[in-house]
């Protein structure tokens, strides 16, 4: 069995790819181009990205940070 570096196992989460997420939109000029960045390197590590869309994305980090708000 394997070991796998922490940091590529958190970017299975929501968690993970959204702090990526984040990372990335200091470095790029709009959330899609963030987005697409992210989506980039996570097939890079597993071969698939992980939303269909950007949209999806959205749908998906905006019910997230809703949620945990309400707590």
């Amino acid at each position: 069995m394997s070991v796998y570096n922490k940091n590529i196992i958190k970017f299975l989460s929501f968690e993970g790819f959204n702090e990526k997420f984040e990372s990335n939109m200091r470095l790029c000029s709009t959330y899609k181009k963030a987005y697409l960045k992210t989506e980039t390197e996570f097939k890079k590590v597993f071969g698939e990205q992980k939303y269909a869309s950007y949209d999806s994305f959205r749908m998906v980090r905006s019910r997230k940070i809703k949620k945990k708000a309400l707590k």
